[in-house]
């Protein structure tokens, strides 16, 4: 079995007349984990369990920034779009991080896509994590 470690992404067609695309890809864990360090604090409690009346040690995550989290996942996820034009100039929309955090929160028909897609991709990916733990 092969395993794409590169993640270069899917293009999907966009928009009603399917001019437009954009690629996707799924954020794999070690991206999901440099983003938490980059926007979580970790708190630490110690507490006495009623049961043993021992010490525990608690820790919670607590997203600080959670702009900046959604930025930098907006970011990953979107690789890279074409075709997708200013309605009021009629130019194309260049596809930086700036204008991707743009179309995620003031479009709702791009981010409901987005969003739509990356969905679809990840359940292609669960049932083709199942079929292969079947066949072991």
């Amino acid at each position: 079995m092969f395993i794409d470690l590169e993640n270069e992404g899917q293009w999907f067609q966009f928009g009603e007349d399917g001019d437009a695309a954009v690629c996707l890809r799924l954020c794999p864990l070690d991206v999901l984990k440099e983003i938490d360090k980059k926007t979580a604090i970790e708190k630490v409690e110690y507490r006495i369990n009623e049961k043993t009346r021992q010490m525990e040690r608690i820790v919670y995550s607590h997203t600080k920034d959670p702009d900046l989290r959604n930025e930098l996942y907006w970011d990953y996820i979107i690789v890279d779009c074409r075709g997708i034009r200013n309605k009021k100039t009629g130019e194309e929309i260049p596809c930086t991080k700036e204008n991707k955090i743009l179309l995620m929160g003031r479009s709702p028909q791009f981010a409901r896509f987005v969003v739509d897609k990356i969905e679809e991709m990840a359940e292609v990916v669960a049932v083709k994590n199942e079929e292969v733990r079947k066949n072991y």
